[in-house]
C-alpha cells in the first residue's frame, strides 16, 4: 500500500488517465531527473512557488535542520490543490488567488518575506515570469541574499 501524489493541473490528458484508473490497473514509474540541491549554508530560507513546486519545498523544508529559519510561501488559485506533506501536515504558508495574477503574488511576497535577514538562501520554483520578477525584487542588497536557486515550472 501506498500513498501518490499526482499533480493534474494543465494537462487534459494526466486528467483524463486520473479519472480512469482503477484499483489493480499497472502503474509505471521512473526515478525523477529532477534534483534538487540543499544548500545547508544559510542561516534563513525562503521557499517559494506554485502548486507544482509542493513536492520540492516540502523536500527542502524537511531536510533543513532545526536550526535554520524558514519562510514560506505557495501560491496557488483553489484551496484544495494545496495537498499535504507526507505527515499530513501543511507547514507551508499559503496564498490564494483566482485568478492568479502576478501583480498580487508579488504584493504577498513583499508583506511576507523580510529584508532584516543575513545570510538568505531562496528557493523560486515558479512560473518563467514570476521567478523573474521575484529574482529582481530580491535583487536588493537590503535582503543580504546568498543565493538563489531558481526553477521555471
Amino acid at each position: 500500500m501506498a500513498d501518490f501524489v499526482i499533480i493534474t493541473l494543465l494537462h487534459d490528458s494526466e486528467n483524463e488517465w486520473i479519472r480512469n484508473v482503477r484499483e489493480g490497473d499497472a502503474v509505471f514509474f521512473r526515478r525523477s531527473s529532477e534534483i534538487v540541491i540543499i544548500n545547508y549554508t544559510g542561516d534563513h530560507y525562503f521557499l517559494i512557488g506554485n502548486v507544482k513546486a509542493l513536492p520540492y519545498l516540502y523536500e527542502i523544508n524537511r531536510v533543513l535542520p532545526v536550526s535554520k529559519r524558514i519562510m514560506s510561501l505557495v501560491y496557488a488559485e483553489k484551496q484544495e490543490n494545496i495537498f499535504p506533506d507526507l505527515d499530513h501536515r501543511f507547514p507551508l504558508q499559503s496564498f490564494i488567488e483566482n485568478p492568479l495574477q502576478a501583480e498580487r503574488i508579488i504584493e504577498s511576497v513583499i508583506t511576507t518575506f523580510s529584508d532584516k535577514t543575513r545570510y538568505t538562501i531562496i528557493y523560486l520554483f515558479c512560473d518563467s515570469e514570476i521567478n523573474a520578477l521575484l529574482a529582481d525584487y530580491f535583487n536588493n542588497p537590503a535582503f543580504h541574499i546568498q543565493l538563489v536557486y531558481l526553477k521555471n515550472l
